[in-house]
């Protein structure tokens, strides 16, 4: 499989993404010295954001060459893998205590063979996020039809029904031990600079990020719904309130 990002304009706009409210949660979850690989890595903001905080034993995989080189250019002692989620070839079973996969499985055409793949490599839990709807059906694809990115190739945009997606994480095997959603409104944007092929007219969309535990002996999730007083994120909700109120929210922002 080929891959949509690269080198196009995605590249440059992923090396400047802003932390994400996910980030703050693995955060809290984390005690240091776990085992945790990124599926989907990009130039390795995840890392950035943890690496002063944890001490991880952290593996980035990604499938495009321009990003794992981003984050080798960053980090150049970090363990880089060129991998398709959708196959996770050469990579066993119950790997890796914690595995992430953000905003990958919106992009691909076989988004369940890949989560899948991601709950037989991790041994503790596996947080993800996509987009998702309470619209039925099982994916409602708003790929563009008949279009194509800059690279020549198709950009895949699936969003997941969000009572569908808890009964597929319930048909996992082994079975989770828990399973916490965090649901935050994806934000309008003017139709000038919208990307994102969304028709709100017929689909409300939220980000939507899974924490499932698969061990909860392995590692610890402290849930999505507990505030905490960390002064980091404190002060990223205050950036995005003030960018909101300029105007200029991240494509990617929460509100």
């Amino acid at each position: 499989m080929t891959t949509d990002w690269s080198p196009n304009r995605f590249t440059s706009e992923l090396d400047r993404a802003q932390p994400r409210p996910y980030y703050f949660y693995l955060d809290r979850a984390l005690r240091g010295g776990e085992s945790l690989l990124e599926v989907g890595c990009g130039p390795g903001r995840l890392y950035d954001f943890l690496a002063p905080r944890k001490k991880l034993d952290y593996t980035a995989a990604d499938l495009t060459p321009e990003m794992l080189a981003l984050l080798r250019r960053r980090h150049p002692k970090v363990r880089t893998l060129e991998v398709d989620v959708q196959e996770m070839t050469g990579i066993p079973d119950r790997a890796y205590d914690w595995v992430v996969c953000s905003d990958v499985l919106i992009h691909i055409p076989k988004p369940y063979q890949a989560l899948e793949h991601l709950w037989r490599v991790t041994r503790g839990a596996l947080l993800f996020v996509v987009r998702g709807t309470d619209q039925p059906g099982d994916i409602v694809d708003i790929s563009r039809g008949h279009q194509e990115d800059e690279s020549g190739q198709r950009f895949y945009y699936n969003v997941f029904n969000h009572a569908g997606m808890l009964d597929r994480l319930g048909g996992l095997a082994p079975a989770p031990a828990g399973i916490d959603c965090m649901r935050e409104v994806l934000p309008e944007m003017p139709q000038a600079r919208r990307t994102i092929p969304v028709d709100r007219t017929r689909h409300s969309v939220w980000v939507t990020g899974y924490a499932v535990l698969k061990d909860p002996g392995a590692v610890r999730w402290l849930g999505s719904g507990d505030f905490h007083f960390s002064p980091d994120h404190i002060l990223h909700r205050l950036r995005r309130k003030l960018r909101k109120i300029a105007g200029a929210p991240h494509r990617w922002d929460m509100v």
